[in-house]
């Protein structure tokens, strides 16, 4: 592969159980996958940053990267039992290169002049005293990729979404921890950028005995409204528990008529939201 002007690089080491003792001597390797979205889609074994560390800490300099890891033109359709999972869109590189070309692109990549992303692009970056300064889009929140139709890791979301409206699954609440505060969201497909789901609802809690943090603008594509959030948003980060912005939240079926109520609660167990949910009835 040398040779002819090829990049050795290894796929998906996570999945695939390739370890960076096995990776360490290999002639002329020059990266690996450290985000690979079809086998982090489908069994959540995509990241290999724990590898790439490995090598680079017992010297071997080897780039990582971010693949799609592409192998249809279409939308699979999953097999009985399994999630929708897109195979593009996910990860991709962007490369600093003179031209179109090939080589230029190859030589890019040999050389480490470019970058992987799930979606944000970089506008610019540069070396400044001792401060790296990095200007790019909107940078995703977990797996949230701003405003708009769904991106990179986002297609994770749709499929799942997808797949609880296509086998309708009822009867579901979302519930989020370490976030540092808690709150209530709604979802809605009739507010949404991506529609092809039911409306949910999402509790935000814990942890408890920890610092508190604001909460961040939450972005379109699923339709959030904001119900309760028991900060605001200019809260100063990383209060301390001492100041008693302490929260939790409890979940209760009545055994007699089935209907889940959520309440959102302070340090001193006092009530700040409540909101019951009556079961979806299959007849």
């Amino acid at each position: 592969m040398l040779e002819q002007g090829g990049i050795p690089f290894i796929s998906h080491p996570h999945i695939s159980g390739v370890h960076s003792a096995l990776m360490a001597p290999l002639k002329g390797l020059v990266g690996l996958d450290i985000y690979n979205a079809m086998c982090q889609g489908s069994g959540r074994r995509g990241v290999a940053t724990r590898q790439w560390d490995e090598l680079l800490t017992n010297g071997r300099r080897v780039w990582g990267w971010a693949a799609d890891d592409r192998h249809s033109d279409d939308e699979p359709t999953p097999p009985p039992g399994c999630l929708p999972n897109r195979d593009h869109g996910k990860a991709w590189i962007m490369v600093r290169a003179d031209e179109r070309s090939q080589k230029a692109i190859l030589d890019a990549i040999r050389h480490g002049l470019f970058f992987s992303t799930t979606g944000p692009l970089i506008k610019d970056l540069r070396v400044e005293s001792d401060a790296i300064l990095v200007q790019c889009t909107h940078a995703m929140e977990n797996i949230a990729n701003g405003d708009g139709p769904p991106r990179g890791r986002e297609f994770e979301m749709t499929g799942l979404l997808r797949f609880i409206k296509q086998k309708q699954i009822r009867n579901l609440a979302w519930v989020t921890g370490d976030v540092h505060y808690v709150a209530a969201h709604h979802y809605d497909p009739a507010r949404a950028a991506f529609s092809d789901f039911d409306p949910f609802w999402e509790f935000v809690a814990g942890p408890i005995h920890a610092g508190t943090y604001p909460p961040q603008r939450l972005d379109s594509t699923f339709g959030p409204q904001v119900k309760f959030q028991s900060v605001p948003v200019d809260l100063k980060p990383k209060r301390p528990p001492s100041e008693g912005k302490q929260f939790f939240g409890l979940a209760r079926i009545d055994p007699n008529t089935r209907v889940l109520t959520v309440t959102l609660r302070d340090l001193k167990n006092r009530e700040l939201y409540r909101v019951p949910l009556s079961p979806h009835v299959q007849i």
